[in-house]
């Protein structure tokens, strides 16, 4: 950790602990080795405004702003802080560009018609009450305002002291500033605090909310966006996240009614919109799925989210050349980082010898799966291909065919290792750029190699004794995003009696499940972290007469070895297995066994042990 995050660190544990003096210290060392960052900027903002400093808030707040105009909260920072100082009208700017940029941010509403109603003009600041309100049936607040603007109107208690009211304001405040700074643990953290400090704050519980979503930690997000959605009957703008977090964590029957309640409050609500088709398909209702999402895509036409989604349905369906031209659009998405190279981009026109940089993105699974289209490069006239490839997969990737140099790209910030090249392309984007269809599709196998001697250490391992050596991968390697595409270890037993096996796991890393109950019967052996690294994993495969895997990277590897590999898929699995295929066109050796029914994985395996019956001990040469 460098010296100005570390004090930034100290000052944030100052100002929680209550010790604002040092906290400031701490802050303004940390700005005097970094001028302009933006989280130190706003939790020092945060810290005057606190303190009754406005004065000294105001220029911090004016900075992050410049530096990101589209921060709503800084917006409203910026009026409240402007109003403490006496400048009211620039207060009233600030706080109406906050409800401009973020129409549903209940607190710049309120503001608004608090320094209304002290300016004397009681029906605007009615208008940004009720608008307030409106967003937040329990706003005690602008009830309260209200109740003295109008004594018609019936008052209510305030729901929280005051000091426990502005602790939460401060956590908030706090991680405001993780938040714009892209540390998404640390928001999570302030947030839920702010929100356990204040229960009906709102804004605190929606922000939680994004963030977890936002970290993939889908079943807590859709619980925040579930009390979000508490707090405030019909704020479609929760629904929407309840449902997509539903979606992301298997459970697309709970999510669908919560996307429909979103769109009956507001037809137009552009998350909702653009998850409904997704839960579509997921339920298998694929004739209703591309509709909706063509739908979403017409009345939000510049929402990536909406045309991904699209991508995704028609990649599914086996329309390529209208699929790969929507999936461009993640490059617009909030989860997408790229690669922090600058250079022009190839267009696919031919080329006359240059040089073309093609970085990786996304998870390890999709690089495998699109290398493949290293290999055509040359024949658009492209000189030299480098690779820009995740540390992890150097070493595998040394043994891939159709590039003539390795980069090193870190997956996790972006930063490259320097470079000469002419042209870049995004390794995801070759398909559209080479005009590959679902005809066209490059299935030669392997495409990747492993060192012989590599192989043949992994083989001297094996049991040589056993009919049959089978590779068994039954997590995703994330229980994040829900169990549903998992299996566990006792839903194999049909295996057993199947044929004379012996297994072994290709669980690896800090998540595998190292001691899985076992039916009766079956052996697993488990070589731990020796396999950890790709190319040790691809060794072991190379040796093994079978691969039987969830959707995972494993999946691909196998496939791009040219290994025999079953892919166990939930009901409503990705676009890249397509519909309805016990095939697949990207491996010839893959074998797609489907459940017929969400969670059913007992017919998976049955059949699957009906086909090691009928082929007997028929698996090697």
């Amino acid at each position: 950790m460098s010296a100005p995050d570390e004090l930034f660190e100290e000052g944030r544990a100052l100002q929680q602990a209550g010790q604002s003096d040092r906290a400031e210290r701490a802050y303004l060392r940390a700005l005097q080795l970094r001028p302009g960052h933006a989280q130190t900027l706003a939790a020092l903002a945060g810290l005057y405004v606190d303190c009754g400093r406005p004065e000294n808030a105001v220029p911090l707040l004016q900075r992050a702003l410049a530096a990101n105009p589209l921060w709503a909260d800084g917006y409203l920072a910026l009026g409240i802080a402007q109003w403490q100082r006496g400048a009211t009208a620039e207060a009233e700017a600030a706080l109406r560009k906050a409800t401009r940029v973020r129409p549903g941010l209940v607190q710049a509403h309120f503001r608004l018609g608090e320094l209304l109603a002290g300016a004397g003009r009681a029906d605007d600041a009615r208008t940004s009450l009720l608008r307030a309100l409106k967003l937040d049936p329990g706003h005690a607040g602008a009830r309260a305002a209200l109740d003295s603007l109008f004594p018609e109107s019936s008052g209510e208690p305030r729901a929280v002291s005051a000091r426990d009211e502005q602790r939460a304001r401060s956590l908030f405040n706090l991680g405001l500033g993780m938040h714009v700074a892209g540390r998404l643990e640390e928001a999570a953290s302030s947030y839920r605090s702010a929100a356990d400090a204040w229960p009906e704050y709102l804004e605190a519980v929606e922000n939680l909310a994004a963030v977890l979503f936002a970290l993939g930690r889908y079943a807590e997000s859709a619980q925040a966006y579930a009390r979000a959605a508490e707090l405030r009957p019909e704020n479609a703008a929760a629904l929407a996240g309840l449902g997509a977090s539903l979606l992301g964590a298997g459970e697309p029957e709970k999510a669908l009614p919560a996307l429909r309640r979103a769109l009956g409050i507001d037809p137009d609500q552009p998350q909702a919109s653009a998850a409904l088709g997704a839960v579509l398909a997921r339920l298998g209702r694929m004739d209703e799925a591309i509709p909706t999402a063509r739908k979403a895509v017409a009345l939000h036409p510049g929402s990536a989210d909406a045309h991904f989604s699209l991508a995704h349905l028609l990649l599914q369906n086996g329309d390529f050349e209208e699929g790969w031209r929507e999936f461009e659009w993640r490059k617009q998405t909030r989860h997408y980082t790229p690669p922090k190279v600058r250079g022009a981009e190839w267009d696919g026109r031919p080329l006359d010898g240059e040089t073309l940089l093609v970085t990786m993105e996304q998870g390890y699974g999709d690089a495998i799966q699109f290398a493949r289209f290293l290999p055509d490069l040359k024949e658009r006239g492209v000189g030299r291909v480098i690779l820009a490839c995740y540390p992890a997969l150097l070493s595998l990737f040394a043994g891939c065919a159709g590039f003539d140099g390795l980069a090193r790209l870190d997956n996790v910030t972006g930063e490259m290792e320097p470079v000469d090249f002419d042209l870049r392309a995004s390794l995801l984007s070759l398909p559209l750029l080479l005009g590959s269809t679902l005809e066209t599709l490059p299935a030669r196998v392997p495409y990747i190699s492993t060192a012989p001697e590599r192989v043949a250490r992994w083989r001297a391992r094996l049991d040589a004794s056993a009919d049959l050596r089978v590779g068994l991968r039954w997590t995703t390697g994330t229980r994040l995003s829900g169990s549903a595409r998992s299996f566990s270890v006792p839903d194999a037993a049909p295996l057993v009696a199947a044929a004379n096996a012996r297994f072994y796991s290709l669980e690896a890393g800090p998540g595998a499940e190292r001691n899985p109950d076992l039916p009766a019967g079956m052996e697993l052996v488990d070589f731990g972290d020796d396999i950890l690294p790709f190319e040790d994993t691809a060794a072991l495969i190379a040796g093994l007469d079978l691969v039987i895997t969830v959707d995972t990277v494993i999946a691909h590897l196998a496939g791009a070895l040219g290994a025999p590999v079953w892919i166990a898929l939930e009901h409503a699995s990705e676009w890249r297995w397509m519909r309805g295929r016990s095939d697949s066109p990207w491996y010839p050796t893959a074998r797609l066994f489907r459940q017929p029914a969400p969670g059913d994985w007992q017919s998976v395996f049955l059949e699957m042990a009906r086909e090691l019956a009928s082929r007997g001990t028929a698996w090697r040469a």
